[in-house]
C-alpha cells in the first residue's frame, strides 16, 4: 500500500468519525430517525476504512481479499444508507424497498466471491457504489420543484459544487478501470490517481458533512417558523375569543346563566393561551 493511501485512509477515518459524531448529536437534539439513517451510513463507512488496513497485517492472502471485498461492499451499503437518509428530505423512500436492495447487494457480493472470485466481487460491488452515488445526486434534479422549495440559494450551491464534484469522479472511475487499478488503489503505484481519487474522497466527504448540518439547519429553521405561524394564529384566535368574552361580560343585561357560561369559556381560552405560549417559548 502506498504511504498516501495509507494516510488518506486514516484521515478519512477521522472524518467519518466527524460524520457519526454529527449524526448523533441531532438525533439527541432531535430524536429525528433520520439522523439513524445517517448515523448507521456513517458507522458502516468508518468500519469500511479500517478493513484495508487490517488487511496489511494479514498473511493469509484469501483472508486478506474477503477483508478488501468487505471494503467494497460496506462503502457501497454505507452510500446506499446515506443517499436514503439525504434524500427523505425530498422524497420518500419505501423501507421494504430499500431493504430489498441492501438484500440483493449483500447476496449478489458473496455470490461474486465464491462463483467468480475477489476481484470481480469488488469490481462489482464498486460499480453499484457508483451507480447509487451517481442516482443520488441526479435524484434532486428531478424532483426539483420539491428541492428548491426546501432549499435556499447558499444550500443550492452547496448541493451544486457535490453535483460537479461527483461527476468528476467519473473520469476518474475511467482512469482507474483503464489502468486496471483496483478498489481503492490500495495495490497502485500511480501517484496522480492516488490524489485524485483520493482527493475527491476527501472533498466529497467534508461536503457531505456540510450540507447534512446546512440542510438539516435550513429546514429546522423553516419548520420552527411555519409551526410558529400556526401557534400563533391559534393564538391569536385564543386572545379574541378572550376580548370577545370580556365585551359580553361587561353587558348588564346579560343574565347569571350566561355569565357562567362566558366566564368558563373565558377561562379556557386563557389557560390554552397560556399553553400555546409555552409550547411557542420551547420551539
Amino acid at each position: 500500500m502506498h504511504i498516501i493511501v495509507f494516510f488518506s485512509l486514516i484521515i478519512l477515518i477521522f472524518l467519518r468519525i466527524i460524520g457519526l459524531s454529527i449524526s448523533i448529536d441531532f438525533y439527541l437534539r432531535s430524536k429525528n430517525s433520520r439522523f439513524l439513517t445517517l448515523g448507521l451510513a456513517w458507522f458502516l463507512w468508518l468500519c469500511a476504512g479500517f478493513f484495508p488496513l487490517i488487511s496489511l497485517t494479514i498473511i493469509d492472502l484469501a483472508y486478506a481479499d474477503f477483508l478488501l471485498i468487505y471494503n467494497a461492499l460496506l462503502t457501497t451499503l454505507a452510500l446506499l444508507i446515506l443517499v436514503k437518509g439525504l434524500l427523505a428530505y425530498f422524497i420518500t423512500v419505501r423501507l421494504k424497498i430499500f431493504l430489498l436492495i441492501i438484500f440483493i447487494i449483500i447476496i449478489l457480493s458473496h455470490f461474486l466471491y465464491f462463483m467468480i472470485g475477489s476481484m470481480m466481487a469488488i469490481t462489482i460491488t464498486s460499480l453499484i457504489s457508483q451507480i447509487i452515488w451517481i442516482s443520488g445526486i441526479l435524484v434532486p434534479y428531478i424532483r426539483w420543484k420539491i428541492f428548491t422549495k426546501r432549499v435556499d440559494k447558499q444550500l443550492w450551491y452547496t448541493y451544486f459544487i457535490i453535483t460537479i464534484v461527483g461527476l468528476v469522479y467519473i473520469p476518474i472511475s475511467i482512469l482507474i478501470f483503464i489502468e486496471g487499478l483496483g478498489f481503492g488503489l490500495y495495490a497502485a503505484d500511480n501517484v496522480v490517481l492516488i490524489f485524485l481519487n483520493y482527493g475527491y474522497l476527501l472533498i466529497i466527504t467534508v461536503l457531505l458533512q456540510i450540507l447534512t448540518v446546512h440542510l438539516e439547519y435550513k429546514i429546522s429553521q423553516a419548520e420552527k417558523l411555519e409551526v410558529k405561524d400556526v401557534y400563533s394564529h391559534n393564538l391569536g384566535n385564543a386572545l379574541q375569543a378572550v376580548y370577545t368574552s370580556l365585551d359580553l361580560l361587561s353587558n348588564p343585561n346579560l343574565n347569571n346563566n350566561d355569565k357562567d357560561e362566558v366566564k368558563q369559556t373565558l377561562q379556557d381560552k386563557l389557560k390554552e393561551a397560556a399553553e400555546l405560549l409555552k409550547e411557542i417559548r420551547g420551539l
